[in-house]
């Protein structure tokens, strides 16, 4: 999932949120990917946080979310791909 958190929120977030953890979000907007930088080749929105998002960690995750699988880039391709904005995944 690709977040924007807005300078003057990091800090609300910044000891909260973990890769890897399961989280209840709430109150958050979703907004189109117009940038060419993109975390997942295939995401065409991201979520945007801001004052009144709430995140709350799953203990136990529903056995409906699934974990995602990614396509990484070799790492011999690396250096050809420094000055590009094509998505890494």
């Amino acid at each position: 999932m690709h977040v924007v958190i807005w300078r003057n929120y990091v800090s609300k977030f910044k000891d909260i949120i973990r890769e890897g953890n399961t989280y209840l979000i709430k109150n958050f907007v979703v907004v189109s990917n117009k940038s060419k930088y993109r975390i997942i080749s295939s995401s065409s929105f991201m979520t945007s946080f801001f004052a009144a998002t709430m995140v709350r960690l799953l203990d136990e995750v529903p056995h409906i979310i699934t974990i995602p699988i990614f396509e990484f880039v070799k790492f011999s391709n690396l250096a050809d791909r420094v000055r590009s904005d094509v998505p890494l995944i």
